[in-house]
């Protein structure tokens, strides 16, 4: 029963719902809107502002039961300020108010609309509607918006040049809320050229239309998903740089934007990089800015901006009206690493540390923000802290603080120090950025690190030694691009060694003084001058950007002496003063360039140890790129005159030629010792280098008449030895020798002790000459084709080994010794042998005198004594000597004898007149040995077929005496007695074969001396036995020659 009264209310149910969707559809198809269409328009009308038309009005159910304006246009055209066409407009109206003959608007739909936003034609804003006047949408009881498959198109004015922004596929959802809130959804893509980007946009906002929002609070939410950076108009951005990759842009609103918003943006852009030229590309990573925006009596501002990128913080606010924009930031200290990335790209160094600013922009109107009205009206404050600069090859700065105001286009430098390598630097001045080209005027304090900078040019710091503060006055002037610097500074605490070419001292007065100005490049100097003493440098000239170079140096007066105290140039013993007057080009591919000259005024040098100085030099120095020669030099060697040719042919390969004439050179001002001799005629060819001494060709006679000419070279510089080749067409040797005869030393017995303890003797410069003689004297004797070898050892000791030479037909080998080494008077040693020397010739030229006896001579000698004139009085040695087959000339001691014996009485028709012609002979031999100038001999014997002579006893040759006993054997073979013998009475014959002998004794002055016959029992047993044994005679013939004379009887008793 139950079951079946359901069974009848459900039908019941069915037939109600379908009688009223009967009677409903004959309502709504018999329902005139067209009554409405008026109304609806206008209700449109007044909820969009904008006058509202659609083709035709009908109901629909395609969206549920609504009213559907087909073809709406919201606008006058597509040129108006806002202009909209849809398909279809849907208007949900309250069903049973439209029962009742009213139309109420419960929510629109619009269908495909298409809107586009003129921003070329400028809205004609209507009287705002008063803040408390009701809803429209309160008025129709409209409760939502929404819009399907829309398409919004914002047109930018045409002068701006850029393209419309779109946003297609939109789809909107505006619900109200009780408290006459609206919900705002919006779903779109965000198109532009390349651009396309899903967008999200949700909120609250006040008002029942758009016009109303931004009267009214609101809280809005942006979201811009996957933005592709590369589609944002690259003329947003500086030139050279792009956008690359995605990024989400989540924006927040919130206040009322008639009044006051704040905003949030937050740009994720990990994707995301900024693209510069010839840079790496820049990771854009995330960034957020915050602030409130204020309009208030017609300006605008924004405050409690803040930006904030990894550790970077920005701080500011800006006000801006109509007419003027004003404003104020501030930046955090921040690292500059963190900076760095983001300013433009500059071939300068890296500096680290922090920095922090004020800036300040004072009310300033919208014309003159340009680039040069906002440096003009800019205010601020810079501040580095923890300054780091590194420098190319060069110690960095370090602990550096600066403070920089920017007023009026001038960025003043109130203060910046440094340190560099330990010492404060200082800089000071002002930047003038009026113009187009900043203008500097710049003063420091500095200290440089010299080395480094010697270092930085490429110059060998193991060459160059700077040390020691050099304080610089430097001052920067003039614009930007071509500078003008001035540098002063004080070189007197600076220690200098270049290389050991100059040398200064701490302490030492000093001055540098240079102009540069920068252009094209490179540097030019207009003018330096650096000051050491009273010695002074001018230069000036250019320094190209790739190292090329070019100076001009100029000088009254460089004063040698300075020079010379540098290791280098210590040994030069330099003086005098030099001119300059040089042009110095070069660059790192051309070796340096010198042209001009440098003229010596009194100059002086020390070449060598084995030349004396060179003083007094004038003359000029011509110098030619790699090479120089010289005008006529006048100098002095010593103290004599000469004259100087100079030539360099390639500094490459340095070697200095020299041509010098003298016409009297004293012998110790060239390699020799002595001080008495002189060289005339001097004409040297000298070639210098790293090597030593080249002589090519040196020319010059004695004052002996030696005429010679020398080549050689001297090698070495610290411990020269000197080789020479001598040949001389006629030479004096005692005068060779006394060349290396220096003066007499004074003797003292401290010189004749071992040298001190630990000290080392002076090493002296070796000498040897290998010595040719066409034709010469040697003492007393002449010569011929002499040649020998003469070594010097410096220290006084002089060798002549082997010594050849020739005297007519014979011929000597020998050595000479000169020895002044020694505490005493120079030693000179003779030693050697002869042979086939004619005798009378060496008689004749080594005593002066009339030879005294002919034939040849061999024999051994050895001789020494003081050199010079005591070689005589103080000769020692000996001499073995034999003459054969000459003649015993006249002379003095040897004609008395004669005339005492008046042999030729005796042998009448059988010898030769002794005392008028002389005597022939077969041999003399004789052995002698010398002291202190005394010749002695005990075995001189001449052989004859006249008689035999022997000669004991002394010649003193300092003082021509003699004292000796000559015994002479007047016969050497008779049958008998003729005659008697007059003065001794004795008769020859018997078994011994008619023997008998004559002794006298001379004395006296050698010229004149006294001879006289002496008994044979005077004779010493000394001088008996010698006679005896060199006349080869019996005893008996000497003691009782009457017992030899006289016949003798069978017995001897009887």
């Amino acid at each position: 029963m139950a079951r079946k009264s359901s069974r009848q209310i459900a039908r019941i149910i069915i037939l109600l719902f379908c009688l009223g969707a009967l009677g409903l559809s004959l309502f709504l198809a018999t329902f005139d809107l067209n009554r409405y269409r008026g109304e609806i328009e206008s209700a449109l009308s007044d909820l969009f502002r904008r006058p509202v038309r659609f083709a035709s009005i009908r109901f629909s159910v395609t969206k549920g039961l609504a009213i559907d304006c087909n073809q709406l246009v919201i606008g006058k055209d597509a040129s108006d300020t806002i202009y909209l066409q849809a398909d279809h407009l849907y208007i949900k109206v309250g069903l049973l108010p439209l029962l009742q003959g009213q139309l109420t608007l419960r929510k629109i739909i619009l269908a495909r609309p298409q809107l586009v936003i003129n921003l070329d034609r400028p809205q004609k804003a209507g009287p705002a509607p008063p803040a408390d006047s009701g809803s429209d949408w309160s008025d129709t009881g409209l409760s939502e918006i929404r819009i399907h498959d829309g398409a919004i198109e914002l047109r930018f004015p045409r002068k701006s040049g850029y393209p419309p922004l779109r946003l297609t596929g939109a789809d909107l959802g505006l619900g109200a809320r009780p408290d006459g809130r609206l919900d705002l959804v919006l779903d779109a893509r965000l198109e532009k050229e390349r651009l396309s980007t899903p967008l999200h946009l949700e909120g609250i906002v006040r008002g029942d239309s758009p016009l109303q929002w931004g009267r009214n609070p609101l809280t809005l939410a942006l979201r811009l998903h996957g933005l592709p950076l590369d589609a944002i108009d690259h003329r947003l951005l500086p030139d050279g740089v792009a956008l690359a990759g995605r990024a989400d842009l989540d924006c927040r609103l919130q206040g009322n934007p008639n009044e006051e918003l704040a905003f949030d943006l937050d740009l994720a852009a990990d994707s995301g990089s900024l693209m510069r030229r010839e840079r790496p590309p820049l990771p854009l990573g995330r960034w957020r800015l915050q602030g409130t925006w204020r309009r208030q009596n017609g300006t605008q501002s924004l405050a409690g901006l803040t930006l904030n990128h990894g550790r970077l913080r920005l701080n500011g606010e800006l006000q801006l009206d109509r007419d003027n924009l004003a404003g104020q930031i501030r930046l955090a200290p921040l690292a500059l690493d963190e900076l760095r990335p983001w300013l433009p790209q500059a071939d300068l160094p890296r500096p680290t540390g922090t920095l922090g600013f004020d800036l300040v922009l004072p009310r300033t109107p919208w014309t003159e923000l340009t680039a040069t009205g906002l440096l003009r009206r800019l205010r601020g404050e810079f501040r580095l802290a923890d300054l780091a600069l590194p420098l190319e090859k060069l110690p960095p700065l370090e602990q550096g603080e600066a403070r920089l105001r920017l007023a009026d286009s001038v960025l003043s430098i109130e203060r910046f120090t440094a340190s560099w390598q330990g010492r404060t630097q200082q800089l000071q001045g002002r930047v003038d950025l009026t113009g187009d080209i900043p203008t500097l005027e710049l003063n420091a304090e500095l200290s440089p690190p010299l080395t480094a900078l010697l270092q930085k040019t490429g110059m060998d710091a193991n060459r160059i030694d700077l040390n020691g503060p050099l304080p610089v006055q430097a001052r920067i002037n003039g614009p930007l691009a071509n500078p003008r610097l001035a540098i002063e500074g004080d070189l007197t605490r600076l220690t200098a060694n270049l290389g050991g070419w100059f040398r200064k001292q701490a302490g030492e007065a000093g001055t540098m003084k240079l102009q540069l100005q920068y252009g094209n490049g490179g540097w030019t100097i207009e003018r330096g001058r650096i000051t050491l003493a009273a010695t002074s440098v001018d230069f000036n000239g250019s320094i190209g950007s790739r190292g090329a170079y070019s100076l001009h140096l100029s000088s009254d007066a460089v004063d040698l002496r300075r020079l010379g105290t540098s290791r280098h140039l210590a040994w030069y013993r330099l003086r005098g003063t030099a001119g300059l007057d040089l042009q110095l080009a070069g660059s790192a591919d051309r070796p340096l360039q010198i042209n001009g000259r440098i003229t010596l005024q009194n100059a002086g040098t020390h070449l060598t140890s084995i030349l004396a100085d060179l003083d007094r030099i004038k003359g000029t120095f011509l110098f030619h790129g790699r090479s120089f020669d010289t005008v006529l030099l006048n100098a002095r060697l010593g103290d004599s005159p000469v004259t100087i040719q100079a030539r360099l042919a390639d500094f490459d390969r340095p070697r200095l030629e020299l041509r010098l004439q003298g016409r009297k050179v004293r012998a110790d001002e060239l390699i020799f010792k002595t001080t008495d001799n002189w060289f005339h005629n001097l004409d040297a060819e000298l070639a210098i280098d790293g090597d030593g001494i080249r002589f090519k060709k040196v020319a010059v006679r004695l004052d002996g008449g030696t005429d010679c000419v020398v080549s050689g070279a001297m090698l070495g510089w610290k411990n020269p030895q000197v080789q020479l080749q001598a040949n001389a067409a006629w030479a004096d040797i005692d005068e060779i020798i006394g060349l290396w005869r220096g003066p007499a030393k004074a003797h003292s017995p401290a010189a004749e002790g071992p040298p001190a303890s630990g000290k080392k003797s002076r090493q002296g410069t070796l000498v040897t000459v290998e010595a040719r003689v066409a034709r010469g004297r040697f003492g007393r004797l002449n010569f011929t084709e002499a040649a020998g070898t003469v070594t010097s050892d410096g220290r006084g000791l002089l060798t002549v080994f082997p010594l050849h030479f020739r005297a007519r037909e014979g011929y000597a080998t020998g050595m000479v010794i000169s020895d002044g080494t020694g505490p005493g008077p120079t030693r000179l040693k003779i030693a050697g042998h002869a042979e086939n020397f004619p005798a009378a010739a060496i008689h004749r030229d080594l005593l002066q005198q009339k030879s005294l006896l002919s034939g040849t001579l061999r024999g051994d000698f050895y001789l020494e004594g003081e050199a010079g004139r005591n070689f005589i009085p103080t000769l020692d040695g000996g001499v073995s000597l034999e003459v054969r087959d000459g003649v015993l000339n006249k002379f003095a001691f040897l004609s008395k004898v004669f005339s005492l014996l008046n042999v030729s009485q005796l042998f009448a028709f059988k010898l030769p007149d002794l005392v008028e012609k002389g005597m022939p002979y077969q041999s003399l031999t004789v052995t002698v040995s010398i002291e202190q100038g005394i010749v002695h001999t005990e075995d001189l014997l001449l052989r004859s077929e006249a008689m035999d002579l022997s000669f004991v006893g002394d010649y003193d040759l300092p003082r021509n005496r003699l004292d000796a006993v000559v015994g002479v054997k007047p016969l050497k073979t008779v049958d008998r007695i003729i005659t008697k013998i007059p003065i001794a009475g004795w008769i020859l014959g018997g078994r011994e074969r008619a023997l008998v002998t004559a002794h006298f004794k001379i004395t006296g002055d050698a010229s004149k001396p006294q001879v006289e016959a002496i008994p044979v029992t005077s004779l010493s047993k000394k001088i008996f036995g010698i006679f005896k044994r060199v006349l080869t005679l019996p005893g008996e013939v000497l003691t009782d020659p009457g017992k030899v004379l006289l016949p003798q009887p069978s017995d001897p008793e009887k």
